[in-house]
Protein backbone atom coordinates (compact mmCIF):
# COMPACT_ATOMS: atom_id res chain seq x y z
CA UNK A 1 0.00 0.00 0.00
CA UNK A 2 2.88 2.39 0.81
CA UNK A 3 4.46 1.54 -2.54
CA UNK A 4 1.22 2.37 -4.35
CA UNK A 5 0.89 5.69 -2.53
CA UNK A 6 4.46 6.58 -3.48
CA UNK A 7 3.86 5.54 -7.08
CA UNK A 8 0.86 7.81 -7.65
CA UNK A 9 2.93 10.76 -6.37
CA UNK A 10 5.74 10.01 -8.84
CA UNK A 11 5.40 12.44 -11.79
CA UNK A 12 5.18 10.67 -15.17
CA UNK A 13 8.11 10.97 -17.56
CA UNK A 14 6.11 13.29 -19.82
CA UNK A 15 5.48 15.71 -16.96
CA UNK A 16 9.16 15.70 -15.97
CA UNK A 17 10.12 16.24 -19.60
CA UNK A 18 7.87 19.30 -19.93
CA UNK A 19 9.42 21.12 -16.97
CA UNK A 20 12.94 20.02 -17.93
CA UNK A 21 12.36 21.41 -21.43
CA UNK A 22 11.10 24.72 -20.01
CA UNK A 23 14.20 25.13 -17.88
CA UNK A 24 16.63 24.04 -20.62
CA UNK A 25 15.12 26.38 -23.20
CA UNK A 26 15.10 29.25 -20.68
CA UNK A 27 18.74 28.75 -19.71
CA UNK A 28 19.92 28.29 -23.31
CA UNK A 29 18.22 31.52 -24.39
CA UNK A 30 19.78 33.32 -21.42
CA UNK A 31 23.17 31.94 -22.46
CA UNK A 32 22.85 32.97 -26.11
CA UNK A 33 21.78 36.53 -25.17
CA UNK A 34 19.55 36.78 -28.26
CA UNK A 35 16.89 38.29 -26.00
CA UNK A 36 17.05 40.23 -22.75
CA UNK A 37 17.54 37.76 -19.92
CA UNK A 38 14.70 39.25 -17.85
CA UNK A 39 12.23 38.71 -20.71
CA UNK A 40 13.50 35.15 -21.19
CA UNK A 41 13.20 34.36 -17.49
CA UNK A 42 9.70 35.84 -17.38
CA UNK A 43 8.71 33.71 -20.37
CA UNK A 44 10.02 30.61 -18.61
CA UNK A 45 8.16 31.51 -15.41
CA UNK A 46 4.86 32.12 -17.22
CA UNK A 47 5.21 28.82 -19.09
CA UNK A 48 5.98 27.03 -15.81
CA UNK A 49 2.86 28.48 -14.17
CA UNK A 50 0.67 27.53 -17.15
CA UNK A 51 2.07 23.99 -17.27
CA UNK A 52 1.68 23.69 -13.50
CA UNK A 53 -1.96 24.74 -13.68
CA UNK A 54 -2.68 22.26 -16.48
CA UNK A 55 -1.13 19.35 -14.57
CA UNK A 56 -2.84 20.49 -11.36
CA UNK A 57 -6.19 20.00 -13.12
CA UNK A 58 -5.15 16.86 -15.03
CA UNK A 59 -3.91 15.12 -11.90
CA UNK A 60 -6.41 16.45 -9.37
CA UNK A 61 -7.36 12.82 -8.66
CA UNK A 62 -3.97 12.08 -7.04
CA UNK A 63 -4.71 13.51 -3.54
CA UNK A 64 -8.18 11.89 -3.63
CA UNK A 65 -6.78 8.44 -4.37
CA UNK A 66 -4.08 8.94 -1.75
CA UNK A 67 -6.75 9.86 0.81
CA UNK A 68 -8.71 6.70 -0.05
CA UNK A 69 -5.60 4.50 0.25
CA UNK A 70 -4.65 6.19 3.51
CA UNK A 71 -8.16 5.53 4.86
CA UNK A 72 -7.83 1.83 4.02
CA UNK A 73 -4.39 1.77 5.60
CA UNK A 74 -5.54 3.70 8.66
CA UNK A 75 -2.93 6.37 7.99
CA UNK A 76 -2.98 10.17 7.50
CA UNK A 77 -3.44 11.32 3.85
CA UNK A 78 -0.94 13.76 2.33
CA UNK A 79 -3.62 15.97 0.73
CA UNK A 80 -1.13 17.62 -1.60
CA UNK A 81 -1.07 17.99 -5.41
CA UNK A 82 1.18 15.99 -7.69
CA UNK A 83 3.45 19.01 -8.25
CA UNK A 84 2.26 22.41 -6.99
CA UNK A 85 -0.82 24.60 -6.93
CA UNK A 86 -1.27 28.06 -8.40
CA UNK A 87 -1.36 29.51 -4.88
CA UNK A 88 2.06 28.01 -4.06
CA UNK A 89 3.78 29.83 -6.94
CA UNK A 90 4.17 33.12 -5.06
CA UNK A 91 3.81 31.87 -1.49
CA UNK A 92 6.34 29.02 -1.54
CA UNK A 93 8.22 28.90 -4.85
CA UNK A 94 9.79 32.39 -4.63
CA UNK A 95 12.51 33.00 -2.05
CA UNK A 96 11.26 36.38 -0.85
CA UNK A 97 14.04 36.70 1.72
CA UNK A 98 16.58 36.78 -1.09
CA UNK A 99 14.48 39.29 -3.04
CA UNK A 100 14.30 41.62 -0.03
CA UNK A 101 18.07 41.34 0.48
CA UNK A 102 18.81 42.11 -3.18
CA UNK A 103 16.47 45.14 -3.28
CA UNK A 104 17.87 46.46 0.00
CA UNK A 105 21.50 46.10 -1.11
CA UNK A 106 20.76 47.89 -4.39
CA UNK A 107 19.13 50.75 -2.44
CA UNK A 108 22.15 50.99 -0.14
CA UNK A 109 24.60 51.04 -3.06
CA UNK A 110 22.54 53.55 -5.05
CA UNK A 111 22.18 55.93 -2.13
CA UNK A 112 25.85 55.62 -1.15
CA UNK A 113 27.04 56.33 -4.69
CA UNK A 114 25.42 59.78 -4.59
CA UNK A 115 27.84 60.95 -1.94
CA UNK A 116 30.99 60.64 -4.06
CA UNK A 117 32.49 58.29 -1.43
CA UNK A 118 33.45 55.52 -3.83
CA UNK A 119 34.91 57.93 -6.38
CA UNK A 120 36.87 59.66 -3.60
CA UNK A 121 38.36 56.32 -2.53
CA UNK A 122 39.22 55.47 -6.15
CA UNK A 123 41.07 58.71 -6.85
CA UNK A 124 42.86 58.53 -3.49
CA UNK A 125 44.16 55.06 -4.31
CA UNK A 126 45.15 55.96 -7.88
CA UNK A 127 47.17 58.98 -6.76
CA UNK A 128 49.28 56.72 -4.58
CA UNK A 129 50.60 55.03 -7.73
CA UNK A 130 52.43 58.26 -8.59
CA UNK A 131 52.10 57.61 -12.34
CA UNK A 132 53.91 54.24 -12.32
CA UNK A 133 51.81 52.06 -14.68
CA UNK A 134 52.70 48.73 -13.09
CA UNK A 135 51.90 50.08 -9.65
CA UNK A 136 48.73 51.71 -11.01
CA UNK A 137 47.54 48.33 -12.31
CA UNK A 138 48.09 46.66 -8.93
CA UNK A 139 46.41 49.51 -7.05
CA UNK A 140 43.36 49.37 -9.31
CA UNK A 141 43.13 45.62 -8.73
CA UNK A 142 43.43 46.11 -4.97
CA UNK A 143 40.75 48.76 -5.16
CA UNK A 144 38.54 46.36 -7.16
CA UNK A 145 38.92 43.69 -4.50
CA UNK A 146 38.16 46.08 -1.62
CA UNK A 147 35.06 47.60 -3.21
CA UNK A 148 33.76 44.15 -4.19
CA UNK A 149 34.04 43.00 -0.59
CA UNK A 150 32.18 46.14 0.51
CA UNK A 151 29.38 46.61 -2.04
CA UNK A 152 29.47 43.55 -4.34
CA UNK A 153 31.25 42.97 -7.65
CA UNK A 154 28.51 44.29 -9.94
CA UNK A 155 28.26 47.71 -8.30
CA UNK A 156 31.99 47.91 -7.67
CA UNK A 157 32.85 47.31 -11.32
CA UNK A 158 30.59 50.13 -12.49
CA UNK A 159 32.50 52.55 -10.23
CA UNK A 160 36.03 51.30 -10.90
CA UNK A 161 35.65 50.80 -14.65
CA UNK A 162 34.36 54.35 -15.14
CA UNK A 163 37.37 55.73 -13.26
CA UNK A 164 39.74 53.43 -15.19
CA UNK A 165 38.52 54.60 -18.59
CA UNK A 166 38.68 58.25 -17.52
CA UNK A 167 42.19 57.76 -16.18
CA UNK A 168 43.56 55.81 -19.16
CA UNK A 169 42.15 58.42 -21.55
CA UNK A 170 43.78 61.23 -19.59
CA UNK A 171 47.15 59.44 -19.53
CA UNK A 172 46.86 58.09 -23.07
CA UNK A 173 47.29 54.34 -22.44
CA UNK A 174 45.46 51.13 -23.42
CA UNK A 175 42.67 50.42 -20.91
CA UNK A 176 42.31 46.70 -21.77
CA UNK A 177 44.85 45.17 -19.34
CA UNK A 178 43.44 47.27 -16.50
CA UNK A 179 39.80 46.41 -17.27
CA UNK A 180 40.58 42.69 -17.72
CA UNK A 181 42.53 42.59 -14.46
CA UNK A 182 39.63 44.24 -12.65
CA UNK A 183 37.12 41.76 -14.12
CA UNK A 184 39.08 38.69 -13.04
CA UNK A 185 39.85 40.11 -9.61
CA UNK A 186 36.24 41.13 -8.97
CA UNK A 187 34.86 37.73 -9.96
CA UNK A 188 37.31 36.04 -7.61
CA UNK A 189 36.71 38.62 -4.88
CA UNK A 190 33.00 37.82 -5.01
CA UNK A 191 33.66 34.96 -2.59
CA UNK A 192 35.36 37.23 -0.04
CA UNK A 193 32.33 38.49 1.91
CA UNK A 194 28.64 37.78 2.36
CA UNK A 195 27.68 40.66 0.03
CA UNK A 196 30.51 40.11 -2.45
CA UNK A 197 28.16 38.59 -5.05
CA UNK A 198 24.54 37.59 -5.55
CA UNK A 199 25.70 33.96 -5.45
CA UNK A 200 26.65 34.35 -1.77
CA UNK A 201 23.35 36.05 -1.01
CA UNK A 202 21.37 33.25 -2.67
CA UNK A 203 23.20 30.53 -0.77
CA UNK A 204 23.17 32.33 2.60
CA UNK A 205 19.49 33.23 2.35
CA UNK A 206 18.58 29.64 1.47
CA UNK A 207 20.18 28.42 4.71
CA UNK A 208 19.12 31.50 6.74
CA UNK A 209 22.73 32.17 7.76
CA UNK A 210 22.71 28.89 9.69
CA UNK A 211 25.91 28.91 11.83
CA UNK A 212 26.25 25.20 11.14
CA UNK A 213 26.97 25.99 7.47
CA UNK A 214 29.55 28.72 8.28
CA UNK A 215 27.68 31.29 6.18
CA UNK A 216 27.78 34.36 8.43
CA UNK A 217 29.68 37.51 7.47
CA UNK A 218 32.60 36.53 9.72
CA UNK A 219 32.70 33.00 8.30
CA UNK A 220 32.80 34.35 4.76
CA UNK A 221 35.80 36.47 5.68
CA UNK A 222 37.46 33.42 7.26
CA UNK A 223 36.69 30.83 4.57
CA UNK A 224 35.96 32.87 1.45
CA UNK A 225 38.43 35.76 1.64
CA UNK A 226 41.65 33.66 1.62
CA UNK A 227 40.46 31.82 -1.51
CA UNK A 228 39.46 35.13 -3.10
CA UNK A 229 42.84 36.69 -2.29
CA UNK A 230 44.77 33.71 -3.67
CA UNK A 231 42.77 33.70 -6.93
CA UNK A 232 43.15 37.47 -7.27
CA UNK A 233 46.93 37.24 -6.87
CA UNK A 234 47.07 34.60 -9.61
CA UNK A 235 44.90 36.72 -11.92
CA UNK A 236 47.01 39.85 -11.33
CA UNK A 237 50.22 37.92 -12.01
CA UNK A 238 48.88 36.37 -15.24
CA UNK A 239 47.47 39.60 -16.67
CA UNK A 240 50.50 41.69 -15.72
CA UNK A 241 52.83 39.14 -17.29
CA UNK A 242 50.73 38.92 -20.47
CA UNK A 243 50.61 42.71 -20.91
CA UNK A 244 54.06 43.50 -19.52
CA UNK A 245 54.92 45.70 -22.50
CA UNK A 246 51.87 47.90 -21.82
CA UNK A 247 53.26 48.85 -18.40
CA UNK A 248 56.60 50.10 -19.73
CA UNK A 249 57.30 53.82 -20.18
CA UNK A 250 60.58 54.21 -22.07
CA UNK A 251 61.21 57.93 -21.75
CA UNK A 252 61.76 59.85 -18.54
CA UNK A 253 59.84 62.83 -19.91
CA UNK A 254 56.71 60.70 -20.37
CA UNK A 255 56.96 59.51 -16.78
CA UNK A 256 56.97 63.09 -15.52
CA UNK A 257 53.95 63.96 -17.69
CA UNK A 258 52.01 60.98 -16.40
CA UNK A 259 52.90 61.73 -12.82
CA UNK A 260 51.65 65.28 -13.23
CA UNK A 261 48.37 64.10 -14.76
CA UNK A 262 47.74 61.56 -12.01
CA UNK A 263 48.69 63.87 -9.18
CA UNK A 264 46.54 66.62 -10.69
CA UNK A 265 43.41 64.59 -9.93
CA UNK A 266 41.45 66.26 -7.13
CA UNK A 267 39.52 63.74 -5.02
CA UNK A 268 37.96 66.48 -2.89
CA UNK A 269 36.19 67.99 -5.90
CA UNK A 270 34.06 64.83 -6.02
CA UNK A 271 32.52 65.63 -2.63
CA UNK A 272 29.58 67.96 -3.17
CA UNK A 273 28.21 67.69 0.37
CA UNK A 274 30.70 67.03 3.18
CA UNK A 275 27.94 66.29 5.71
CA UNK A 276 26.37 63.73 3.37
CA UNK A 277 29.80 62.24 2.69
CA UNK A 278 30.44 61.66 6.40
CA UNK A 279 26.91 60.39 7.05
CA UNK A 280 27.16 57.81 4.24
CA UNK A 281 30.55 56.65 5.52
CA UNK A 282 29.14 56.07 9.01
CA UNK A 283 26.08 54.26 7.63
CA UNK A 284 28.26 51.90 5.58
CA UNK A 285 30.37 51.07 8.61
CA UNK A 286 27.24 50.43 10.68
CA UNK A 287 25.87 48.19 7.91
CA UNK A 288 28.98 46.00 7.97
CA UNK A 289 28.78 45.87 11.78
CA UNK A 290 25.13 44.85 11.42
CA UNK A 291 26.12 41.96 9.13
CA UNK A 292 28.64 40.76 11.71
CA UNK A 293 26.11 41.00 14.55
CA UNK A 294 23.46 39.18 12.48
CA UNK A 295 25.80 36.25 11.94
CA UNK A 296 26.84 36.14 15.59
CA UNK A 297 23.29 36.16 16.99
CA UNK A 298 21.60 34.21 14.17
CA UNK A 299 19.44 37.19 13.13
CA UNK A 300 17.93 36.79 9.62
CA UNK A 301 20.03 38.74 7.15
CA UNK A 302 17.04 40.26 5.37
CA UNK A 303 16.04 42.08 8.58
CA UNK A 304 19.46 43.70 8.96
CA UNK A 305 19.73 44.65 5.29
CA UNK A 306 16.18 46.02 5.13
CA UNK A 307 16.79 48.16 8.24
CA UNK A 308 20.02 49.44 6.73
CA UNK A 309 18.30 50.29 3.43
CA UNK A 310 15.58 52.15 5.36
CA UNK A 311 18.25 54.11 7.26
CA UNK A 312 19.97 55.06 3.98
CA UNK A 313 16.69 56.29 2.50
CA UNK A 314 15.88 58.36 5.59
CA UNK A 315 19.30 59.63 6.68
CA UNK A 316 21.35 59.85 3.50
CA UNK A 317 19.66 63.04 2.37
CA UNK A 318 19.06 61.56 -1.09
CA UNK A 319 15.55 61.79 -2.56
CA UNK A 320 13.96 58.37 -1.70
CA UNK A 321 11.74 58.38 -4.78
CA UNK A 322 14.69 59.03 -7.07
CA UNK A 323 16.70 56.28 -5.38
CA UNK A 324 13.87 53.75 -5.74
CA UNK A 325 13.52 54.67 -9.41
CA UNK A 326 17.17 53.77 -9.94
CA UNK A 327 16.82 50.30 -8.41
CA UNK A 328 17.42 47.60 -11.02
CA UNK A 329 13.90 46.20 -10.98
CA UNK A 330 14.75 44.10 -14.02
CA UNK A 331 17.14 42.11 -11.81
CA UNK A 332 14.39 41.60 -9.23
CA UNK A 333 11.94 40.34 -11.87
CA UNK A 334 14.67 38.10 -13.26
CA UNK A 335 15.32 36.51 -9.86
CA UNK A 336 11.62 35.95 -9.13
CA UNK A 337 11.16 34.33 -12.55
CA UNK A 338 14.22 32.09 -12.18
CA UNK A 339 12.98 30.91 -8.78
CA UNK A 340 9.67 29.85 -10.35
CA UNK A 341 11.35 28.03 -13.27
CA UNK A 342 13.77 26.15 -10.99
CA UNK A 343 11.09 25.29 -8.42
CA UNK A 344 8.88 23.97 -11.21
CA UNK A 345 11.54 21.47 -12.24
CA UNK A 346 12.40 20.72 -8.61
CA UNK A 347 8.79 19.68 -7.94
CA UNK A 348 9.25 16.79 -10.40
CA UNK A 349 12.16 15.32 -8.41
CA UNK A 350 14.56 15.50 -11.37
CA UNK A 351 17.09 17.76 -9.67
CA UNK A 352 17.20 15.43 -6.67
CA UNK A 353 17.82 12.45 -8.97
CA UNK A 354 20.60 14.38 -10.70
CA UNK A 355 22.22 15.12 -7.34
CA UNK A 356 22.11 11.45 -6.36
CA UNK A 357 23.69 10.41 -9.65
CA UNK A 358 26.50 12.95 -9.40
CA UNK A 359 27.13 12.11 -5.74
CA UNK A 360 27.52 8.41 -6.52
CA UNK A 361 30.38 9.25 -8.91
CA UNK A 362 32.64 10.40 -6.05
CA UNK A 363 31.21 8.43 -3.13
CA UNK A 364 33.50 8.60 -0.12
CA UNK A 365 36.11 10.80 -1.82
CA UNK A 366 35.99 14.34 -0.43
CA UNK A 367 38.62 15.98 -2.71
CA UNK A 368 36.96 14.49 -5.79
CA UNK A 369 33.54 15.67 -4.61
CA UNK A 370 34.82 19.20 -3.98
CA UNK A 371 36.47 19.32 -7.41
CA UNK A 372 33.33 17.92 -9.07
CA UNK A 373 31.08 20.56 -7.49
CA UNK A 374 33.53 23.40 -8.19
CA UNK A 375 34.00 22.34 -11.80
CA UNK A 376 30.27 21.76 -12.39
CA UNK A 377 29.20 25.09 -10.89
CA UNK A 378 32.18 26.92 -12.37
CA UNK A 379 31.80 25.71 -15.95
CA UNK A 380 28.03 26.24 -15.92
CA UNK A 381 28.55 29.73 -14.45
CA UNK A 382 31.04 30.46 -17.20
CA UNK A 383 28.59 29.67 -20.00
CA UNK A 384 25.46 30.92 -18.25
CA UNK A 385 24.51 33.46 -15.61
CA UNK A 386 26.01 32.30 -12.29
CA UNK A 387 22.88 33.40 -10.39
CA UNK A 388 20.71 31.11 -12.54
CA UNK A 389 23.17 28.25 -12.13
CA UNK A 390 23.33 28.64 -8.35
CA UNK A 391 19.53 28.75 -8.06
CA UNK A 392 19.30 25.34 -9.74
CA UNK A 393 22.31 23.71 -8.09
CA UNK A 394 21.10 24.56 -4.59
CA UNK A 395 18.56 21.76 -5.08
CA UNK A 396 21.16 19.38 -6.47
CA UNK A 397 23.64 19.79 -3.61
CA UNK A 398 21.76 18.03 -0.71
CA UNK A 399 21.28 14.66 -2.50
CA UNK A 400 24.76 14.96 -4.04
CA UNK A 401 26.21 15.44 -0.56
CA UNK A 402 24.30 12.48 0.82
CA UNK A 403 25.32 10.08 -1.95
CA UNK A 404 28.92 11.31 -1.99
CA UNK A 405 29.12 10.80 1.80
CA UNK A 406 30.49 14.31 2.27
CA UNK A 407 29.08 16.86 4.70
CA UNK A 408 26.69 19.26 2.99
CA UNK A 409 28.51 22.33 4.35
CA UNK A 410 31.60 21.25 2.37
CA UNK A 411 29.54 20.89 -0.80
CA UNK A 412 27.86 24.27 -0.23
CA UNK A 413 31.21 26.01 0.08
CA UNK A 414 32.48 24.24 -3.04
CA UNK A 415 29.44 25.70 -4.83
CA UNK A 416 30.31 29.19 -3.54
CA UNK A 417 33.94 28.86 -4.67
CA UNK A 418 33.02 27.45 -8.07
CA UNK A 419 30.15 29.77 -9.00
CA UNK A 420 32.15 32.90 -8.12
CA UNK A 421 35.49 31.98 -9.69
CA UNK A 422 33.93 30.20 -12.69
CA UNK A 423 32.33 33.46 -13.84
CA UNK A 424 35.75 34.40 -15.24
CA UNK A 425 35.70 31.60 -17.81
CA UNK A 426 33.85 33.42 -20.62
CA UNK A 427 32.70 36.98 -21.42
CA UNK A 428 29.12 36.10 -20.40
CA UNK A 429 29.98 34.51 -17.04
CA UNK A 430 29.18 37.57 -14.94
CA UNK A 431 27.85 41.12 -15.02
CA UNK A 432 31.38 42.70 -14.81
CA UNK A 433 32.40 40.68 -17.89
CA UNK A 434 29.44 41.93 -19.91
CA UNK A 435 29.94 45.54 -18.83
CA UNK A 436 33.65 45.33 -19.65
CA UNK A 437 32.94 44.02 -23.16
CA UNK A 438 30.46 46.79 -23.81
CA UNK A 439 32.71 49.57 -22.46
CA UNK A 440 35.80 48.46 -24.38
CA UNK A 441 33.84 48.05 -27.61
CA UNK A 442 32.44 51.58 -27.30
CA UNK A 443 35.96 52.81 -26.49
CA UNK A 444 37.25 51.41 -29.78
CA UNK A 445 39.48 48.80 -28.13
CA UNK A 446 37.30 45.64 -28.15
CA UNK A 447 38.30 42.34 -26.57
CA UNK A 448 37.43 39.24 -28.60
CA UNK A 449 35.89 36.06 -27.18
CA UNK A 450 39.06 34.19 -28.12
CA UNK A 451 41.39 36.55 -26.27
CA UNK A 452 39.15 36.55 -23.17
CA UNK A 453 38.86 32.75 -23.05
CA UNK A 454 42.62 32.49 -23.54
CA UNK A 455 42.95 34.00 -20.08
CA UNK A 456 39.67 32.85 -18.52
CA UNK A 457 39.86 29.09 -19.05
CA UNK A 458 43.43 28.54 -17.70
CA UNK A 459 42.67 30.86 -14.76
CA UNK A 460 39.51 28.94 -13.89
CA UNK A 461 41.33 25.60 -14.03
CA UNK A 462 43.88 26.97 -11.56
CA UNK A 463 41.07 28.38 -9.39
CA UNK A 464 39.27 25.02 -9.27
CA UNK A 465 42.43 23.13 -8.31
CA UNK A 466 43.39 25.74 -5.73
CA UNK A 467 39.87 25.82 -4.28
CA UNK A 468 39.77 22.04 -3.99
CA UNK A 469 43.01 22.01 -2.03
CA UNK A 470 42.09 24.93 0.23
CA UNK A 471 38.58 23.64 1.00
CA UNK A 472 39.92 20.17 1.76
CA UNK A 473 42.39 21.72 4.21
CA UNK A 474 39.59 23.75 5.82
CA UNK A 475 37.39 20.65 6.06
CA UNK A 476 40.19 18.71 7.73
CA UNK A 477 40.96 21.49 10.20
CA UNK A 478 37.28 21.98 11.10
CA UNK A 479 36.54 18.28 11.45
CA UNK A 480 34.18 18.10 8.47
CA UNK A 481 35.90 14.94 7.21
CA UNK A 482 34.38 12.93 10.08
CA UNK A 483 31.18 12.73 8.04
CA UNK A 484 32.77 10.09 5.81
CA UNK A 485 33.25 7.76 8.76
CA UNK A 486 29.70 8.32 9.98
CA UNK A 487 28.27 7.61 6.54
CA UNK A 488 30.39 4.50 6.11
CA UNK A 489 29.40 3.12 9.50
CA UNK A 490 25.74 3.74 8.78
CA UNK A 491 25.87 2.10 5.34
CA UNK A 492 27.95 -0.81 6.66
CA UNK A 493 25.49 -1.47 9.51
CA UNK A 494 22.53 -1.38 7.11
CA UNK A 495 24.33 -3.70 4.69
CA UNK A 496 25.22 -6.14 7.49
CA UNK A 497 21.62 -6.11 8.65
CA UNK A 498 20.40 -6.99 5.15
CA UNK A 499 22.99 -9.75 4.81
CA UNK A 500 22.03 -11.10 8.20
CA UNK A 501 18.34 -11.25 7.28
CA UNK A 502 19.07 -12.99 3.99
CA UNK A 503 21.35 -15.50 5.67
CA UNK A 504 18.82 -16.35 8.32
Amino acid sequence: MDFLREWIYTPPTFVVGVFAAIMIVTYVLIMTERFHKTLVAMGGAVTTVIAGKYFEIAYDWVPLVDAFLAWIQGDVPRLKPLLFTSEQVLTEMVDWQTIVIVISLVIITTAASKSGLFEYICVKVVKRSGGDLGRLFIYLCLLSFALTALIGNDSAFIVVSALTLTLTHAIGIDPRPYILGEVFVMNAAGASTLVGSFVNILVSARFNLDPGYFLSYVHFVALGAPFAVACSVIAVFVIRRAFKDEFLIPEESEIMVMKKRVLALDEYSLIEDVTLFRRISVLLILTVVGFIIAGSFNIPLYIVVALSAFAFLILSGVDPEKTLHEVDWGLVVFLVSIFIVVEGLHSTGLLESLGKTLGSLTAGNMPATIFLVMTLSGVLSGIMDNVSVTSALLYVMPPLSLNAMVLDKTVVWALIYGANSGASMTPIGGIPNLIAFSLLERDGRPVTWKSFIKFGVPLCIMFFLLGTGMLYVYATMLGWTSANLEFMLKITSEYNAIIGLETS
